[in-house]
Order: structure tokens, then C-alpha cells, then sequence
């Protein structure tokens, strides 16, 4: 595995995109387009090597494209495109997968395609990514995510994602005027990357209505597998989309409070994270996780969330070393994961 990433400063007036268009060789196992807070002063035009994927470190914000195939596109109805200010900088990630003992050429493309008139809807793009993944040696696992939605959003495409391991995958729509779950997306056994699924018509999801998925693992090698980048070392889940009006970040990426992992272990929130802080490796860090019971899940992702927020996200802090900004930060989150039990809790799911 390997990947890279180049920095592309954006005109120096506001752009309206209607559409995003991309290509790259076989060899490739996604390409991403990320917003950033940097300016064009702080970054190297040079391509280079971001071992794992972006991170925030990189000062990404979230997430505008997402391609798993060699090709493909996103393209927005009139009124709607994806907006940029004036010389922002995005980054640009390629994951390139080499699988033989020769070098192998890499081309990656991606065209972004200019609104002929200002849009009336700015969108955004849907990257839930469930962190809270754990399969033991030998044995099975179920990753589970709920995520709220703050505001009435109309959503036009939606697309899985999981690693080798995967053997099936389910998503629903809940509440508000729903009787029972909306099935969204299901696929049995067979997983593999596919196109982004065209909803037609499109999802209209009212505010206070969540989004909640899960992903099926068989696990047959020595070793646990945890949640991480690498196609063959690693597992993923999550549930991607285009939509809008654009939210924020956080909605992106199921870190709103009370949005995030669901856990059926039988540790307290503060029990998990007395576990996580003792942690040495992410293997460790992950087992310490998918204990959570579920009475605590949602205290646990809604400070989990501020941190990536307030913290991480907001460049303050990375990984270990935020501790304190969390404790400034996210004193309430905090303290409602301490305060948090093991309960019975309604179903989730």
C-alpha cells in the first residue's frame, strides 16, 4: 500500500462546482478530495507520501469527493454545487495497491467542472466511518453506527465501504415520521466496491431523523483486525453520500453529539476510557472500545466527537496529546461519560 498526496490551491475568486470527475489505473483503491483550512503560504505544491491517508495534521476539514472505482463522477442538479471561497486549498489523496514484485505505474485524475451560474444550494458529502472496529482471530464482529440528523437534507446518492473481510452490510433511515427502519442500502455476502447508488427519487430526510448502518465481518486469520487503512490489514465501515443544504463537518463524519458507535460490551463509558488511555497500540486501543456496553456508547462518541471537533479537527491537538484541550473543551461531554452507566438502553437497532 502506499499513499500520496499533493496540495492544489483553487482560483483566487469563490467557485460553484456542478460537477466532480475522476479516473486512475487498476493498480488505485480510492482517490479523496479534501477541503482544507490551510492557505496557499502554508503548504508544499510538491506530491507526497501520507502514510495511512490524510489526517487532520494535513489540516483537512472532511470530506468533498470519494472515489472507489477507476472511474466515475458526482454531478449536482442545477441550483446545487459544491462551493469554494476564493484560493482555498484542497488536498488531493491517491491509496495505490500493489500486489506483484514490479513497479507498476500510477495516474490519477481528477476534473472539477465549474456551475454556470451561482448555486441556490451548496452540498456536502456524507463520510460516516465507523472507528469501533474489532474482529477477533478466527471469529466475527459487527460494527454498528447511529448518527443524528440536525436539519431537513436531500440526499441523492449513497455507497458502502468495507475491506476483504466484509460479508455483509445494512443501513436504515429512522424516526420522524417513520413507523419502522427505511431500509437503505442491504447487501448479502459478495461485498465488493461499488458505483455510488443513484436514489431516484431522492432521500428527503427531516431534521431529527438518523442514519444508522452496520457491517458484518468473518475473520479467519491468527491475528484481531481493527479498524485502519489498509485494504489487506485493516477493516473499514462506513456509509458515504452526496446531499444538501451542506452541514457541518461534524455532521459529516457522525461526530455530532450524540451520533457515532454503538457497542454491546459491559464497560462504563469511564471504564473504556481508563482502558483506551492505557492502550499501546490501536489494536489495543480498538478492544478497549468495542467493550463499551451500550448504555454508554452514545456518552462515549458524543465526548469523542468534541475532541475531534474542538481539538483535533480544529488543529489544536493530535491523537495523545489532546488531553488537555479535551478536558477545556469538552468539560460537559466529559462529564457526561463519566457519569454514564451500563443500564438497560433502548434498542439502537
Amino acid at each position: 500500500d502506499k499513499w500520496i498526496c499533493q496540495y492544489v490551491p483553487l482560483p483566487d475568486r469563490s467557485i460553484d462546482v456542478a460537477r466532480f470527475e475522476h479516473g486512475y489505473a487498476l493498480s488505485g483503491h480510492h482517490l479523496l478530495l479534501y477541503p482544507t483550512r490551510l492557505d496557499a503560504a502554508d503548504v508544499d505544491l510538491d506530491p507526497f507520501e501520507c502514510p495511512g491517508g490524510a489526517t487532520p495534521e494535513e489540516g483537512i476539514t472532511g470530506f468533498t469527493y470519494v472515489a472507489q472505482l477507476p472511474s466515475g463522477e458526482v454531478a449536482y442538479p442545477p441550483g446545487v454545487a459544491w462551493h469554494y471561497e476564493a484560493s482555498e486549498v484542497v488536498l488531493l489523496e491517491a491509496h495505490v495497491v500493489n500486489a506483484t514484485d514490479a513497479a507498476i505505474p500510477v495516474d490519477h485524475r481528477m476534473n472539477l467542472w465549474f456551475a454556470d451560474q451561482p448555486a441556490d444550494q451548496y452540498a456536502g458529502t456524507l463520510f460516516l466511518f465507523d472507528t469501533g472496529i474489532y474482529v477477533p482471530a478466527h471469529g466475527t464482529y459487527t460494527a454498528r453506527m447511529d448518527c443524528a440528523v440536525p436539519a431537513d437534507i436531500t440526499v441523492t446518492a449513497l455507497q458502502s465501504h468495507m475491506h476483504l473481510r466484509g460479508e455483509a452490510y445494512r443501513s436504515w433511515l429512522t424516526g420522524g415520521p417513520l413507523e419502522e427502519p427505511q431500509p437503505l442500502l442491504t447487501i448479502d455476502r459478495d461485498w465488493a466496491p461499488s458505483e455510488p447508488v443513484e436514489l431516484s427519487p431522492p432521500l428527503q430526510i427531516q431534521a431529527g431523523q438518523r442514519l444508522r448502518y452496520e457491517c458484518d465481518y468473518q475473520n479467519d486469520e491468527d491475528e484481531p483486525i481493527v479498524s485502519g487503512p489498509s485494504k489487506y490489514k485493516n477493516e473499514m465501515c462506513m456509509l458515504m453520500g452526496t446531499y444538501w443544504p451542506r452541514q457541518s463537518a461534524a455532521f459529516d463524519l457522525c461526530a455530532l453529539p450524540d451520533s457515532g458507535s454503538v457497542f454491546d460490551g459491559d464497560q462504563t463509558c469511564a471504564q473504556t476510557l481508563g482502558c483506551t488511555s492505557s492502550a499501546t497500540d490501536p489494536i489495543a486501543e480498538q478492544a478497549c472500545l468495542v467493550k463499551t456496553c451500550e448504555a454508554s456508547s452514545m456518552p462515549l462518541a458524543t465526548f469523542r466527537g468534541c475532541v475531534f471537533s474542538q481539538c483535533i479537527s480544529a488543529g489544536e491537538c493530535g491523537g495523545a496529546d489532546c488531553q488537555e484541550c479535551a478536558a477545556e473543551r469538552c468539560e460537559a461531554e466529559l462529564g457526561g461519560c463519566l457519569d454514564a452507566g451500563c443500564t438497560a438502553a433502548e434498542d439502537l437497532m
